[in-house]
């Protein structure tokens, strides 16, 4: 009885180790965004701002993220705890639900070609809009105040949160496990301090060693601008078709 009962307990720990896992390796994944990772390049490279300026972006847009997550999180909770047996079912066994998760997954498909990096190149080249660069370029060259640095985070956080399918999936992981709410604003806030910590070593690799980083600094920026978008637009669209056929085989 007393062996079966450790066995019990060892499983739930492994199971809690290995969810815990899932997450940390999934903040990484967010943590090499446009908004966690490039803009905080940006400004460790202007010679204007100092690392207190850099930390101060930083933590507003982690504070960003935790109040975007517990908002999302204690809806989710909320379906789950009142209907989540029923919303599961209706989503896996009626024609019905088969619809609605057929229409997620174009919706998901949509939004994965809108947000195409190049796409948006076109368009914005096609209505004759005088300034092409980035947004993160524009709104990085503002002067570093703390209140203009405090509205960066809050925008950039704004414009990344609705496609961050990895930051969203954790949402969900953290909404569904069987723990204490208590347990679960922890891992929350944890899953967010993971996703500055990258931005928040080169940092202190930037402050020690100086400007002879900056060269492989700039590389890294100009290589997760050409690549995040597209990265994310990627995994929506993976993301779509899989979701869309699974509607489309329910409907059948």
């Amino acid at each position: 009885m007393a062996a079966s009962r450790v066995a019990e307990i060892e499983g739930r720990i492994s199971m809690d180790i290995t969810t815990i896992a899932t997450l940390a390796v999934i903040a990484l994944i967010d943590s090499t965004s446009i908004g966690t990772l490039v803009v905080p390049l940006w400004l460790m490279l202007d010679s204007r701002r100092s690392a207190s300026n850099v930390i101060l972006y930083l933590a507003a847009l982690s504070g960003f993220y935790f109040a975007v997550g517990a908002v999302l999180m204690l809806g989710a909770r909320y379906a789950i705890d009142a209907a989540g047996e029923r919303i599961f079912n209706f989503l896996t066994t009626t024609t019905e639900g088969g619809y609605v998760v057929l229409a997620i997954g174009i919706s998901l498909i949509v939004v994965s070609f809108a947000i195409e990096p190049k796409r948006r190149e076109r368009i914005r080249a096609a209505r004759g809009e005088g300034d092409t660069r980035p947004w993160t370029e524009r709104i990085s060259a503002r002067p570093p105040r703390a209140r203009s640095t405090i509205a960066l985070a809050l925008g950039a956080g704004a414009l990344e949160v609705a496609t961050m399918v990895p930051y969203l999936a954790a949402i969900g992981i953290i909404a569904s496990a069987d723990v204490s709410g208590v347990v679960r604003v922890s891992v929350l806030a944890g899953y967010v301090v993971v996703m500055a910590v990258p931005a928040a070593v080169l940092l202190t690799v930037r402050r020690a060693a100086g400007t002879r980083v900056n060269a492989k600094l700039e590389r890294m920026r100009a290589w997760l601008m050409k690549h995040s978008a597209g990265t994310i637009s990627l995994l929506l669209l993976i993301l779509g078709i899989n979701v869309a056929i699974r509607g489309a085989a329910l409907i059948q």
